[in-house]
């Protein structure tokens, strides 16, 4: 299964550097990755989420984020389905969200694929409540840089239902700066502020530390991330966030405008502005590296805006070369970083490869009929879904957008 996922991606990164689309690889690519999400036993995450379900299953309450806890106790008690069935439903929700925002920028979908396939995907699997709050800010941006009837107060409500799903997407509700021109001279101010203050912080940890606590008491707050020595693992990370926010600003300014449609270009800017405002987040990294993942939500946008740059380039030009290899090279690095300097390498992504429900003797795959059922339903939905070029799909989220 492994050797089948990495050709997949190696697969996708060709046909998107090339500026090429194939909708059978892209098929094959949205079914292994909710086969391998949906239906995988280990994992750090993964064996405590399947741990909690059965136990709420039997009666037994288990309390976590109010929406999570609704969805949970629907499949657990109402419906009376296993973990598998619920994980399939929210992994399906989740690529749903992702897909529909590539195919609301006309980006090359296999690149976008072949990225998130590369790095993405493996954390995404374990750490489920994040993959879902991920997914509705994502598809949530759209309304940052539409200027839409009801477009802020549908922006305010996606970042709200995330939060039901876990409390850091309130973090995300300061980017509503990026929807009012009157205050985008703010978010250079903002950025400033913030790289002097990481610079502080870091020589002076103590002082962000006191100042947290007096926050946090001040308003009755309460984090399930406590203080911890991250010593120089923040580093790495930091210096990929504004390598990433330089490259992003320097193709922009590189590529002709008229090479952008306007919503590519208002797109863009709004990634720009975002991430700008996100640097005000690094210092957290000082305290905790779980906080890594506010930035490393935003990934996905950046795979759509590089996706368009490679778009707008010539083929073979200097530009264009460069920039694949810095993807590559940042792609590989995030990899590093968080599988190998982070976390655990055998405990994240190996487990995709080896403990899923289909290839794990060891449970009786009997008791899991109607998951079984459910995923042959999904293998044909997603083909016929592909070869009617989402049209269902798409007039959903127009309905929507209106």
């Amino acid at each position: 299964m492994a050797l089948v996922y990495f050709i997949l991606v190696a697969a996708n990164l060709i046909f998107g550097f090339l500026n090429k689309k194939n909708k059978i690889i892209s098929f094959f690519s949205y079914f292994i990755i909710i086969l391998l999400m949906s239906l995988n036993t280990k994992g750090p995450d993964v064996g405590n989420y399947l741990f909690d379900y059965n136990l709420n299953q039997n009666g037994q309450v288990i309390i976590a984020e109010t929406g999570y806890n609704f969805i949970r106790y629907f499949f657990s008690n109402t419906l009376r389905l296993d973990f598998f069935a619920f994980h399939l439903f929210l992994s399906l929700f989740c690529i749903f969200l992702l897909r529909s925002t590539v195919s609301y920028m006309h980006a090359n979908e296999n690149c976008v694929i072949g990225l998130f396939m590369s790095y993405l995907f493996f954390i995404d699997t374990i750490q489920i409540r994040n993959f879902i709050i991920e997914a509705i800010f994502i598809y949530a941006v759209r309304f940052l840089f539409v200027n839409k009837k009801f477009s802020t107060l549908k922006y305010i409500g996606c970042i709200l239902i995330a939060f039901l799903f876990h409390k850091i997407a309130l973090v995300y509700l300061v980017l509503l700066i990026v929807k009012f021109k009157s205050l985008k001279p703010l978010i250079k101010v903002i950025f400033s502020i913030s790289v002097i203050a990481f610079i502080f912080f870091a020589i002076s940890r103590s002082t962000l530390k006191n100042l947290i606590i007096f926050v946090t008491q001040l308003f009755g707050l309460k984090s399930s991330y406590s203080f911890t020595e991250t010593r120089y693992s923040f580093i790495p990370i930091v210096l990929l966030y504004f390598a990433e926010l330089f490259v992003i600003v320097y193709f922009k300014r590189h590529i002709a405008k008229e090479k952008f449609d306007s919503k590519e270009n208002s797109f863009i800017s709004c990634l720009i502005n975002v991430q700008m405002l996100l640097v005000a987040t690094l210092s957290l990294l000082l305290i905790n590296m779980n906080f890594y993942r506010i930035i490393r939500n935003i990934l996905f946008i950046k795979y759509i805006a590089l996706a368009i740059y490679l778009n707008r380039l010539e083929r073979n030009s200097a530009l264009r070369i460069g920039l694949i290899l810095f993807i590559v090279m940042s792609t590989l690095s995030w990899f590093v970083v968080d599988y190998v300097l982070i976390n655990d390498f055998a405990l994240i992504t190996e487990p995709i490869f080896t403990g899923n429900l289909i290839f794990n003797n060891t449970i009786n795959n009997k008791n899991y009929s109607v998951t079984f059922k459910l995923m042959f339903i999904i293998f044909f939905s997603i083909l016929f879904t592909l070869n009617n070029n989402f049209s269902t799909h798409n007039k959903v989220v127009k309905v929507w957008q209106k």
